[in-house]
Parts: C-alpha cells; sequence; structure tokens
C-alpha cells in the first residue's frame, strides 16, 4: 500500500487478485491498472514527480517493474540477481530506487533510469525485509 499525497492516490498490490490498483484517496476512481503477468505482487512504491509506480513479483521469476500511473508503459526493472524482493524505496533527491531481498541478503540501489545497479549492503545471516530512505540515511530491518 502507497500514498501519493501529491496527486491525493493510493495504489496497493493484491497478491490473492495479482493486481495493481489505484484510485483517489476519497476512495473514487477505483482502476485496476495492471491486471496480466502478476504471479506473487508484494511491495510497491511511488514516483509522484513522473507519475511512476514500482512493485515488485516474489513469483516464479522474481523481477521489479514499473509503469505510468494508468498503467501504460510497463517494464521490467530488475530480474537478474533477486529472490524475494521485499522493501523498496525512493531516494527522490538522488533519483534511485533501493530494495532489500531476503533471499539474496542484499540492499541494492539503482537508478530510476535503470543505470548503476549496486550492493549497498551484503549479510548472509540477514533476512531483510523493509527499508526506508530519509536524507542521507537508510534504515532497514
Amino acid at each position: 500500500l502507497e500514498v501519493d499525497p501529491l496527486n491525493r492516490m493510493l495504489f496497493y498490490t493484491d497478491d490473492g487478485n495479482n493486481v495493481i490498483a489505484s484510485m483517489n484517496l476519497d476512495g473514487s476512481n477505483y482502476k485496476q491498472i495492471v491486471t496480466s503477468g502478476l504471479d506473487k505482487p508484494r511491495e510497491i512504491v511511488l514516483d509522484p514527480r513522473n507519475k511512476k509506480v514500482y512493485w515488485s513479483d516474489w513469483g516464479v521469476s522474481p523481477k521489479i517493474e514499473s509503469a505510468n500511473y494508468d498503467g501504460s508503459g510497463r517494464a521490467t526493472f530488475v530480474s537478474s540477481g533477486i529472490k524475494w524482493p521485499n522493501g523498496m524505496a525512493i531516494d527522490y533527491k538522488g533519483n534511485t530506487l533501493y530494495f532489500v531481498d531476503g533471499g539474496t541478503h542484499k540492499m541494492e540501489a539503482i537508478g530510476l533510469d535503470g543505470s548503476n545497479r549496486r550492493v549497498i549492503l551484503q549479510d548472509s545471516n540477514a533476512h531483510f525485509f523493509s527499508l526506508d530512505v530519509f536524507d542521507q540515511y537508510i534504515y532497514y530491518t
């Protein structure tokens, strides 16, 4: 579940029905923006500036995908070297998507343009679950 306060919208992933959906904060204008090609959608984050949504999928072929708010322009963002992509956060100043993976035991970052993917932290004893970014700090569990 993720709220875009700028555009007054709410987005969520639904693993039971395999959809990505949106609505206005007052509950109006409900739309299923992605209805196919999902296996186990999980985390979701938003880039309100560019009206883009990013989500992780834990299915048989784990990946992180993106699309415009209306579901158009869908693209696979990350599809290699991931297993259980859990938490995601966007650093808007750095135009970077951070994500943690409970299966690979890594925290990674990638530019919102898809460039410069890099490992930030790896801990074979950790099962990373969630993270957030604020100023120059990354908070994670």
